[in-house]
């Protein structure tokens, strides 16, 4: 159970679970109480730094103590070794948010917009081709695309391909046609 009032301090497994789990909490407390905002607005950007900067930063520093103490211990071949290398190996993009208020704290955006392709998969099983199932998938990416920039995909799609058939070679991106 995540409890922003835990007292355990040590910096085992379950007590950094706990302290994230507290956290992340605590952040979407925060997040709630902003509902309405503009996220790309420069305060706002700046408000998020400065957050992330008090409140992330010395988390993610405490986290990332773990796997590198670990690494001196487990053996490289071991399955200890194998996660915490992958782990480390990650890290760089693990901790990107750090540097960039833009980047969101979690991916949700993402898995809703996966949803539609996981729930649809029965249906690409009776694709005939790699060809067409390559197809489908750009497709599925470029309707997405266009949903996370704000742009109707069907009017994306319309003048994307009016915009290819003109002039060969033209690429139209889902933001171009933002308002």
């Amino acid at each position: 159970m995540c409890d922003e009032n835990s007292s355990r301090s040590s910096l085992t497994t379950r007590g950094l679970a706990q302290r994230f789990c507290s956290s992340s909490t605590s952040s979407t407390g925060l997040r709630r109480k902003r509902r309405g905002w503009d996220p790309e607005a420069e305060e706002h950007l700046a408000f998020r730094a400065k957050l992330r900067e008090e409140r992330s930063r010395p988390l993610v520093e405490q986290i990332y103590s773990w796997p590198e103490a670990q690494r001196q211990k487990a053996l490289p071949r071991s399955g200890l070794g194998q996660a915490t290398q992958y782990l480390l190996g990650m890290w760089k993009g693990l901790t990107r948010f750090l540097e960039d208020p833009r980047i969101p704290l979690d991916n949700n955006a993402a898995e809703r917009a996966l949803r539609g392709i996981v729930v649809g998969r029965k249906n690409h099983y009776g694709s005939r081709s790699t060809r067409g199932t390559e197809v489908a998938a750009l497709f599925y990416s470029l309707c997405e695309t266009a949903k996370l920039a704000g742009v109707e995909p069907r009017a994306y799609l319309l003048q994307a391909t009016h915009a290819a058939l003109e002039k060969p070679g033209t690429v139209t991106l889902p933001h171009d046609l933002r308002n």
